[in-house]
Order: structure tokens, then sequence, then C-alpha cells
């Protein structure tokens, strides 16, 4: 990707030093007085026609933008990949969480784009946090991945598009995440149920009912935290972490989370 995106760069440059050239040549040409040349004259307008040359200047300078673009998200995603993928064992490390979040972010974008804008609120004053990175990746993740879902739903009967928010906060003496958004809120008649196993509001086949109860039991079992949320009938719901910054004690491992499945491209 790094030899894609040099090669786009030069090309880039390489149009931008040409279109000058390409101008002042026409200009050169409509100043030329009328039965100067006029065979070559008419060689040029002939190739530029073929050529369709208006509309390669205007679309070429955009095709290699976007393809710098392009190199740019997939390298972005190899990065994400990497940091998301790479194994860190089973017991607490200091991590970043909001490179952690940027990586899930960009791992998880094919479920939320299309309906969906993501916005991060991070506090810069938050220091590095003891965990399990690859466990809170997958809580992260499954917040994401089902705000998603509650969007795709509420838009569906409505129009429009959601916004989903992560913001990131130093509470005394734990590292608080929030997860918003901005779906049709969660119904009063099964609040106290979404963290029991197996309980789903989704249709058959769409999900297990495991991700909430996987989530609370490493929130609060293996890392001494708490998952907690906030909803609001026609406006949404929120989703607040809490991890302490201290290493917990060691706590009961379960396994790693499967649902939701998130594509990367």
């Amino acid at each position: 990707m790094q030899f894609i995106s040099d090669n786009l760069h030069f090309i880039d440059e390489c149009a931008q030093s040409l279109a000058p050239i390409v101008e002042a040549y026409q200009r050169l040409r409509a100043d030329l007085p009328p039965g100067s040349s006029q065979a070559t004259i008419e060689l040029i307008e002939a190739a530029e026609r073929k050529a369709d040359l208006d509309f390669v200047l205007g679309e070429f300078p955009k095709a290699v933008k976007q393809s710098l673009e392009g190199a740019r998200r997939v390298a972005g995603i190899i990065r994400a990949m990497k940091h998301f993928t790479h194994p860190c064992g089973s017991e607490p490390r200091d991590v970043d969480l909001h490179l952690a979040i940027v990586a899930t972010l960009e791992i998880s974008r094919s479920e939320y784009h299309h309906v969906a804008d993501a916005v991060t609120d991070f506090d810069a004053r938050l220091p590095s946090v003891p965990c399990v990175i690859d466990e809170i990746n997958q809580v992260i993740l499954n917040r994401i991945v089902n705000a998603a879902h509650a969007i795709r739903d509420r838009i569906e009967q409505k129009g429009g598009r959601g916004t989903i928010t992560i913001s990131t906060r130093l509470i005394e003496d734990a590292a608080e995440i929030r997860i918003a958004d901005t779906g049709g809120g969660i119904p009063e008649a099964v609040r106290s149920r979404i963290f029991e196993p197996f309980f789903t509001t989704k249709g058959a086949g769409q999900g297990t009912g495991q991700g909430l109860y996987l989530a609370q039991d490493i929130i609060v079992k293996h890392h001494g935290g708490s998952l907690r949320f906030e909803t609001r009938i026609g406006y949404g719901t929120e989703f607040i972490i809490t991890l302490p910054l201290t290493r917990p004690p060691h706590c009961h491992r379960i396994g790693r989370m499967r649902e939701p499945h998130a594509r990367a491209w």
C-alpha cells in the first residue's frame, strides 16, 4: 500500500504540473490568427476531440484524489486489523483506549457507514488503562454493531441518517466509555432483561442474545468495572462502560465474544 500511495502521489504531482502547460498551449492556439498553420491546428483539434481533453482535464485529478483516499482507507483498515487481532494474552496490560476505539470503528465501518456517522469525543487526560484489550475490543465492537442495527431499524421507518457517538472521560480513578446511538431506544418492558443470557429483541436468526450478557461478564467480572445504559424511546440508547485505572484482581476468564460479526470490507 505504501508503494501504491507513493506512486499515486507522484501521479498527482505530475497532473498538477502538466495542467498549467496544457492551459498555456490552449491559450496560445486560441490567439493564433486565422490561417496560421491551419492544417496543424485542425490536427490538434481532432486529437483533442479524440482524447476528450476537457473531460480528462476535469476528471483526471478527481480520479487520482479518489484513488489516494482509497489507498488511505485500505491502509487504515490494515492497521486497524493488525491492532484489533494482535494477541495480547489473558493478563491485563496498559493500553491506549483511544487507539483501540479508532481501530474498532475502522473494522466495523461496513456495518454502520450506510446508516450512520461515527463521532468521537476523547478525553486527552485519559491515561493508559489496564485491561485485556482483545476483550474490550469485542465489547466495543458489539456495541457499535448493535447501535448500527438500532439506527437502521429506525431509519427504515422514518428515513434520514443516524449518529453513533463514542466518548471517553477520566472519572476519578476510572476510565469511562460512552457509546450512544440515535436509534429508537429500548422498550421499557424489556429493559430489565437485556443482560440476561439468550434474551434478544431481534428476529429469529438475527441474534443469539449473548452479546450484552458476555459484555457484562467481561466488564464486571473480568475487569472489575461496570456496564449500564440510559435510553429514551424515540431518541436512542447510551451504554456507559467504566474500567478501573488500577489493575483488577485475577477474575474468572470467559470465552471471547463472537456476537455479532462485523465485516472489515
